[in-house]
């Protein structure tokens, strides 16, 4: 996502909707699903207007990023044109972000895929921009 490595701290992983404790790396494409994350922000930019977003890799179909009115829309890589995931507002000491909730593949027409979702924040202004460099990854199947 980016051209360098980043060092963001976050607790994320996919579940099925009815039990969110429970990670899980593959599911079948009826399942409703739960993606989410936490974002640990450093305290250098606690409380300064920050951005969030969410990025989903599709396997062989390419990228999507999903908007603050909930939708979901092709991403073609440049910085310029990802929108975030809430409004901008101050960043707390943790945000949560929300890829997928209560989703379900087959309701798109999806029987099988490979995803991996990745979370950042932004400063606007500066040339902060801190993502997963791993992402969590899902396989519908």
């Amino acid at each position: 996502l980016g051209q360098e490595d980043s060092n963001l701290i976050l607790y994320g992983s996919a579940s099925r909707s009815e039990d969110l404790n429970t990670p899980v790396s593959s599911i079948g494409p009826n399942d409703s699903i739960d993606v989410r994350a936490t974002l640990f922000i450093p305290s250098e930019h606690q409380g300064i207007n920050g951005e969030t977003y969410v990025v989903i890799s599709v396997e062989g179909i390419g990228l999507f990023y999903r908007s603050a009115d909930g939708g979901y829309h092709e991403w073609n890589r440049d910085l310029a044109t990802l929108q975030s995931f809430k409004a901008t507002q101050p960043l707390n000491v943790s945000e949560e972000l929300i890829a997928f909730s209560e989703f379900t593949p087959s309701s798109v027409g999806v029987s099988s895929a490979n995803l991996t979702i990745y979370f950042a924040y932004a400063v606007p202004g500066t040339d902060v921009f801190v993502y997963s460099t791993n992402g969590i990854q899902l396989t519908i199947e």
